[in-house]
């Protein structure tokens, strides 16, 4: 298929999500493909509300100055409740290149675990035009960067310690009563 042709498809990711332009949002292909779940990541598509359908609005610009990242969690927390349900959600924005392609490429990282170098390549397999913004690109690599283990330091002669083994320690001071001289703000 060529890539004009591309924009108008919806274009598979994995057997839940789904991604396409606002011009494929046709009750006809919804249904075909078993939509439960409309993501509309636009200013300037109006909402599509279509009984049984479930919608969420994100209203954002495709610019690169949009804080697109104050959605990640969102999103795809409600694309991962959706597959939970047994659903299929399809993200979708203008021209399903940049704004959908980014949220779907969060949820990757957040829910299936794949990095984000992975989840890119992954999309773009499935819908070749992807090409999310430069300003989308930092806040997911920033997002990735967070959402990864990090050294937190101690107040014990610049120890630091990875941030996976708080809870453990957190169980051990409730456990012990004891305190010892660790940052609590980080933990």
């Amino acid at each position: 298929m060529s890539r004009i042709g591309l924009f108008g498809q919806i274009s598979e990711v994995t057997d839940h999500l789904f991604l396409s332009g606002a011009g494929v949002l046709k009750l006809e292909k919804l249904r075909q493909k078993k939509i439960s779940c409309i993501v509309n990541a636009t200013v300037e598509e109006p909402s599509t509300h279509i009984p049984g359908i479930d919608y969420l609005r994100i209203s954002i610009e495709d610019s690169p100055h949009a804080k697109i990242d104050q959605y990640f969690d969102i999103v795809a927390d409600k694309i991962k409740a959706i597959k939970d349900r047994g659903g299929r959600t399809l993200v979708h924005c203008v021209a399903g290149v940049s704004r959908s392609a980014t949220l779907c490429m969060i949820y990757l990282v957040k829910h299936e675990r794949m990095t984000l170098r992975q989840a890119y390549h992954f999309v773009k397999s499935a819908r070749p035009v992807v090409k999310p913004n430069v300003g989308f690109w930092r806040q997911m690599i920033e997002y990735e960067r967070s959402s990864s283990v990090q050294m937190i330091e101690t107040n014990q002669d610049g120890m630091a310690l990875p941030d996976v083994y708080c809870s453990e320690l957190k169980r051990r001071l409730i456990q012990n009563h004891s305190l010892p001289k660790v940052d609590m703000a980080v933990i």
